[in-house]
């Protein structure tokens, strides 16, 4: 093995990545290690969120203004768009109009 390679094992056996935290990249939440700033995982959304156009980033569940309610009937009544959901944020939509 390389003297690189022994290298890059000795930081792995250094650091475990046993504590990380959370950062939001773009539209995402990142999960990073406390001690070696490594990317670890893109962490899930605790809500189904819009993740493109007027409102972006914006959970389905804070969709509360007649305005935000006709975004969200239009998505679901224009197959091009509703295709590009996820079924969760398709099924949270449908759940918030009633």
């Amino acid at each position: 093995m390389g003297h690189y390679s022994e290298i890059m094992i000795d930081k792995l056996n250094e650091c475990k990545h046993t504590i990380t935290y959370q950062v939001r990249k773009s539209n995402n939440l990142v999960e990073r290690c406390v001690n070696c700033d490594k990317f670890i995982r893109n962490a899930p959304h605790d809500k189904p969120r819009i993740y493109f156009g007027k409102y972006k980033g914006k959970a389905i569940d804070e969709f509360n203004t007649p305005e935000m309610m006709s975004y969200l009937y239009w998505m679901k009544n224009n197959p091009e768009v509703w295709a590009k959901l996820s079924r969760n944020v398709q099924k949270a939509i449908t759940n918030r109009m009633g």
